[in-house]
């Protein structure tokens, strides 16, 4: 995660973070991200599971989602339907169709701390 002030004559477009504890197991969630190259591939799936621990004793929380997130993705959004953001792609199995994702509420605390 990285905190970046940007100094703009524009206004800049940009999207809302969620509460992630408000998403249930079954929501259905896009990930958008640039898998292989691919700039601005927008996927669908569900929130398979909430809570997940990957054993990198940073993040203990993961939300496990099916929608395909590949290399090139990671970091990038996973929105609900809403237009929220509620995670930040993160980890996925090879082959299986399983992804992962840092909570937003998660990523907030880092981002309070990196102020």
């Amino acid at each position: 995660i990285a905190l970046l002030k940007i100094n703009s004559p524009a206004a800049l477009s940009y999207a809302d973070f969620g509460d992630s504890n408000q998403s249930r197991v079954g929501d259905q969630v896009i990930a958008i991200g640039s898998p292989f190259g691919l700039r601005g591939t927008v996927t669908n799936g569900i929130i398979s599971s909430k809570g997940r621990d990957m054993g990198n004793g940073i993040v203990t929380d993961f939300i496990q989602t099916n929608a395909a997130v590949h290399m090139g993705s990671f970091g990038g959004p996973m929105f609900n339907l809403e237009g929220k953001i509620i995670g930040i792609n993160s980890i996925h199995v090879s082959y299986s169709g399983i992804s992962f994702a840092i909570p937003s509420n998660t990523v907030l605390e880092a981002v309070e701390c990196l102020k």
